[in-house]
């Protein structure tokens, strides 16, 4: 027997309506899938999503080279709102999170402990006009020269760049279709594998 899954499929013109649909849609968490993907194709690695009990303000990490040669780190939040200069004071939302992977050594999955070097902040939605100044008064010096912001243009911008049609066919769009896609292509290997097996 055969089992066939029907699932509603929405259908986007351009990337804006995607990203527009899911911050009305969505949860955040379905834009990790999607960065992820982003960020490796725009060359970085050690890409991984880090939300959850250990992530110490990072929903997503990965490691560029400096103009040296030296390896950064860099810690990604993530939110699918809108966000103002409270969000990123000292007490915002956003600021104890750029605090935190600032403050706080990221652990990888061998032990090994590293610091952030720099915050990547993804806004799917408006950033406020004064946040670049609210950055530079609530955090310390060395840290507020450390923080990009994106908000959903840039966003946009990047994934129409790199990942285009990847995010509008649905493959790097939600948790749920990232897991599916991954057990797609485990069980296509396993069935690739049987017609060598005796």
């Amino acid at each position: 027997n055969i089992v066939t899954m029907t699932t509603a499929v929405t259908t986007f013109k351009d990337v804006k309506s995607k990203l527009e649909h899911i911050q009305k849609n969505q949860k955040e968490v379905d834009l990790y899938p999607m960065l992820a993907q982003l960020f490796r194709q725009m060359g970085f690695d050690k890409v991984e999503i880090t939300h959850g009990r250990n992530e110490y303000g990072r929903d997503l990490v990965f490691r560029s080279k400096d103009s040296m040669g030296d390896y950064e780190w860099w810690a990604v939040v993530v939110k699918n709102k809108n966000a103002n200069q409270f969000d990123f004071q000292e007490g915002g939302e956003i600021g104890r999170q750029i605090r935190m992977s600032f403050d706080v050594p990221w652990v990888d999955s061998k032990g090994e402990k590293f610091r952030t070097n720099s915050v990547l902040v993804v806004v799917n939605g408006s950033i406020g006009q004064n946040v670049k100044d609210t950055i530079g008064s609530s955090l310390p010096a060395p840290y507020a020269g450390n923080v990009k912001l994106w908000n959903y243009q840039r966003l946009e911008e990047n994934i129409d760049k790199h990942i285009k049609d990847l995010f509008l066919s649905g493959e790097t769009g939600t948790q749920e279709e990232y897991e599916v896609n991954l057990y797609r292509n485990k069980m296509a290997e396993t069935l690739a594998s049987l017609g060598h097996a005796k």
